[in-house]
């Protein structure tokens, strides 16, 4: 699925907008591209900057999300992992079994 039109098209909507994204929305782009497997590294890499952008206002299981769909992805952009490797400790004693 992720090679239909469809996907390109979205990216592309979403691309223009990603800036305005807040935290959840954030965290439910990058865990929709994993799970439809769609590694089109200009939106991922879109979404994961405004991830930084917006950590310290991410709750624990957004931030567990991003982590899952990096993973998936093979997401390897050291800053932005460093970065949320960072939160993800800062908020060490927030998160729930739900998170983990």
């Amino acid at each position: 699925f992720a090679d239909e039109p469809i996907y390109s098209w979205l990216g592309g909507r979403a691309s223009d907008r990603i800036v305005e994204f807040k935290p959840q929305e954030s965290a439910n782009a990058i865990w929709a591209l994993a799970t439809a497997t769609i590694k089109d590294g200009e939106l991922v890499s879109s979404v994961s900057w405004q991830v930084m952008r917006t950590l310290p206002e991410i709750s624990t299981q957004s931030l567990a999300n991003f982590v899952w769909a990096f993973t998936k992805l093979g997401y390897e952009q050291e800053a932005v992992l460093a970065a949320v490797q960072e939160e993800a400790l800062r908020k060490r004693g927030l998160y729930s079994e739900q998170d983990l």
